[in-house]
């Protein structure tokens, strides 16, 4: 990313993108926190000097008008969500659960979105030759496998959490 008109840009796709929205819908973060999080990341590695938080404030799609004591609160809300998730993530695996069968199904769509990243990487649109094509067919295939396994995934937690109840 170059500029902060990109990044908002950039920031605006991800939230019209379905397994953004899926995935959102189903963490511990907020879109906002989201939004913040990527800012700050993406803000790090823009070639002008260091990024003023006033302008980071500026970049967010949801609210523009923000201070940046709120996005600075958002900001550590974002890290302290994402701490927990990994350390969750981490917890599973060093207890030996991420292999159980509610869990091997997670374990399985994040392979999928492992190969969409890389499908990604490979792909150019610029480089509109007969491989492309095939790089863009599986990069539709595998997203829709992927919002298809998500929906299902969470419409199966939705009915369990219901029935507990």
């Amino acid at each position: 990313m170059e500029n902060p008109e990109q990044i908002k840009n950039w920031i605006n796709a991800a939230n019209h993108d379905p397994i953004v929205t899926i995935l959102l819908d189903n963490s511990s973060m907020t879109r906002i926190q989201m939004e913040t999080l990527l800012i700050e990341v993406y803000s790090a590695q823009m070639d002008e000097n260091k990024v003023s938080s006033k302008m980071k404030a500026k970049m967010r799609v949801s609210r523009t008008k923000v201070s940046r004591g709120a996005y600075s609160r958002t900001l550590g809300q974002a890290r302290k969500n994402v701490q927990k998730a990994v350390s969750t993530v981490l917890l599973l695996g060093y207890m030996g659960l991420l292999q159980t069968p509610e869990l091997l199904s997670f374990v399985e769509v994040s392979n999928k979105i492992k190969l969409l990243i890389d499908l990604y990487d490979k792909y150019n649109p610029e480089n509109a030759n007969r491989s492309h094509e095939d790089l863009a067919k599986d990069i539709a295939i595998t997203r829709a496998e992927i919002e298809r396994t998500l929906m299902t995934l969470t419409r199966s937690r939705r009915r369990k959490e219901i029935g507990e109840m």
